[in-house]
C-alpha cells in the first residue's frame, strides 16, 4: 500500500510560511459525526491549518484516520480533560513550540506537576517523518516534489 504525504506535506509547508489569525483549526464532536463531511472539509482545503478536536476521540479510530490522512498536526485532549476557551488559548500562545511545550507539560505531570498543556495530546509530523513514511510505503516519488 502506497502512503500519499504530498496532501500533509503541503499543508506543513503553507503552516510554516504563513501567519494566519489562528494556527488551529479547532473541530468539535458535532462538527465531525459525518466522516463524509470531514473529509470533504479537507479536501476542499476548509482545514488548511493544524487540526485539534475539543473533545476525547475515544473510538474514534475512522476519524483519526480521515484527518492524519492530510494533517500533518493533530492534537486532541485526554479523556478526563475538560476543553476550554482558555485551554484552547494556551495551546495557540505556544506556538510553533507546542511539541517542546507539550513533551516538557508531560514530562512536569509524571512528576507531579500538573499543567493545562499536559492534558494534550498529539500527533506532529515533520519532513523527516513524512520522507521515511513514503519511503517505508514503496514510494519511489521525490519527495520534494510540488503539488
Amino acid at each position: 500500500m502506497k502512503t500519499n504525504t504530498r496532501n500533509a506535506r503541503n499543508r506543513l509547508r503553507s503552516l510554516r510560511t504563513s501567519e494566519p489569525l489562528s494556527w488551529v483549526d479547532w473541530l468539535s464532536r458535532q462538527r465531525t459525526t459525518d466522516l463524509k463531511e470531514v473529509r470533504r472539509m479537507t479536501v476542499a482545503g476548509r482545514l488548511n491549518r493544524a487540526v485539534a478536536l475539543d473533545f476525547h476521540p475515544t473510538g474514534g479510530e475512522e476519524l483519526l484516520r480521515t484527518l492524519l490522512n492530510d494533517s500533518p498536526i493533530l492534537l486532541w485532549p485526554d479523556a478526563d480533560m475538560v476543553v476550554s476557551d482558555a485551554a484552547c488559548r494556551i495551546v495557540e500562545a505556544c506556538w510553533p513550540e507546542v511539541p517542546l511545550w507539550l513533551a516538557d507539560a508531560y514530562r512536569a505531570r509524571l512528576a507531579g506537576d500538573y499543567s493545562d498543556l499536559a492534558g494534550w495530546r498529539a500527533v506532529w509530523d515533520d519532513d523527516t517523518w513524512l520522507d521515511l513514511c513514503r519511503r517505508f510505503a514503496g514510494n519511489s516519488e521525490d519527495p520534494t516534489a510540488e503539488g
